[in-house]
């Protein structure tokens, strides 16, 4: 599939929430393994604002209703999106991860060090010891690119 058809198809669910699928994955299983609690504990904003929503409603099972309704909107849209466009091309997901891997390269070192600053301010402003360790501020990196969009989805 040459560039210029990749670049559209990109844009469809089948490509970048199947994409995105393993980083929610992963912050996900870092949030639950560092704090052994789905919603307490040190979380992305954005994740804390959606899913309380979900807790107001539903207590702490409104996580669970938060998790399902992501899953199955998710795949919804990707089932929806195979069937009208048929299947993916491997070599348009390599494409994606190095036009990502291009951006991390060209603003990680700024974020990372503005990161890097909040995150050991944070712990202190909050009243707590010392700064987040490194699987903490990787489980929060992971989970801003995807739940600060998701809020944006539905705030917008």
């Amino acid at each position: 599939m040459p560039h210029d058809t990749c670049w559209p198809a990109t844009r469809a669910p089948r490509y970048s929430l199947l994409f995105v699928l393993p980083l929610l994955l992963a912050y996900e299983t870092l949030a639950f393994v560092l704090t052994h609690d789905a919603y307490a504990g040190v979380r992305n904003g954005a994740d804390g604002l959606l899913k309380s929503a979900f807790v107001w409603l539903g207590g702490r099972n409104g996580v669970l209703w938060f998790g399902g309704a992501l899953i199955g909107a998710g795949t919804i849209l990707v089932v929806r999106d195979f069937r009208r466009a048929g299947g993916v091309t491997p070599r348009c997901f390599l494409g994606m991860a190095a036009e990502s891997v291009d951006y991390a390269l060209a603003f990680g070192s700024v974020t990372g060090l503005l990161t890097s600053a909040l995150l050991r301010a944070a712990p202190m402003a909050a009243g707590m010891a010392g700064a987040f360790d490194l699987p903490t501020q990787l489980m929060i990196s992971l989970g801003a690119g995807i739940y600060e969009e998701l809020l944006f989805l539905t705030i917008g």
